[in-house]
C-alpha cells in the first residue's frame, strides 16, 4: 500500500475545503420565554441569532411564514434584521388559543433555516420548543362544603372622604 506524501494531502484538503465539504453549520444561539404558566391568548417570543460562515446567505424563503400552524397556534409575526458581520436576528411571536383542562405541555414545532453559497447550501436546525399551559380555572366550582358556588369580584369600597 502506497502512503500519500504532504503535498497529496495539503491538495486533499484544499480540495475539501473548495468542494464544501469543510462547510459548518451556522452558529445558532436561541433565547426563549421561561417554559411554564401560560394560559389561553398569551404570546410567546422567541430571539433567534445565526450567524453563518462568510460567503453564505440566508434563503429567506425557508423563513417561517405568518399564520396558523396548528388549531391551538398561531406565527402571528417574524421580523429579520443584519447584525454584525454575517449574524441574523431573527425574532418571532406565537399566540396560543388552546384551553387546557389541566396543566398540559404543548410543543411549537422546529424548522431548518437555508443557507446558500458558492460550494452549496448548509442548514440550520432550530429545534422543537416545549412549554406548559395552565387552565384559567377548573371546570365547575360548586357550592359545597359552605362555600359559595364562584361569582364575579365583588366592586371596591369607596375611600372614606370625611378627614382632610
Amino acid at each position: 500500500m502506497k502512503r500519500l506524501g504532504p503535498k497529496a494531502v495539503i491538495c486533499a484538503v484544499l480540495l475539501a475545503a473548495v468542494s464544501g465539504w469543510a462547510v459548518s453549520a451556522p452558529r445558532i444561539d436561541i433565547h426563549t420565554p421561561r417554559p411554564y404558566g401560560y394560559s389561553v391568548g398569551d404570546t410567546l417570543r422567541h430571539s433567534i441569532t445565526v450567524e453563518p460562515e462568510p460567503g453564505y446567505r440566508l434563503d429567506e424563503t425557508s423563513l417561517p411564514k405568518p399564520g396558523p400552524i396548528n388549531r391551538w397556534l398561531e406565527l402571528r409575526q417574524e421580523s429579520l434584521s443584519l447584525g454584525p458581520g454575517t449574524q441574523r436576528q431573527l425574532v418571532i411571536e406565537y399566540q396560543t388559543f388552546y384551553t387546557p383542562l389541566s396543566v398540559k405541555t404543548l410543543s411549537i414545532p422546529g424548522f431548518s433555516l437555508r443557507f446558500t453559497g458558492a460550494t452549496g447550501r448548509v442548514t440550520a436546525d432550530i429545534p422543537a420548543w416545549a412549554f406548559s399551559m395552565s387552565p384559567i380555572h377548573g371546570l365547575a366550582v360548586l357550592a359545597e362544603g359552605g362555600l359559595a358556588p364562584l361569582r364575579p369580584d365583588a366592586l371596591p369600597e369607596a375611600p372614606p372622604t370625611r378627614a382632610p
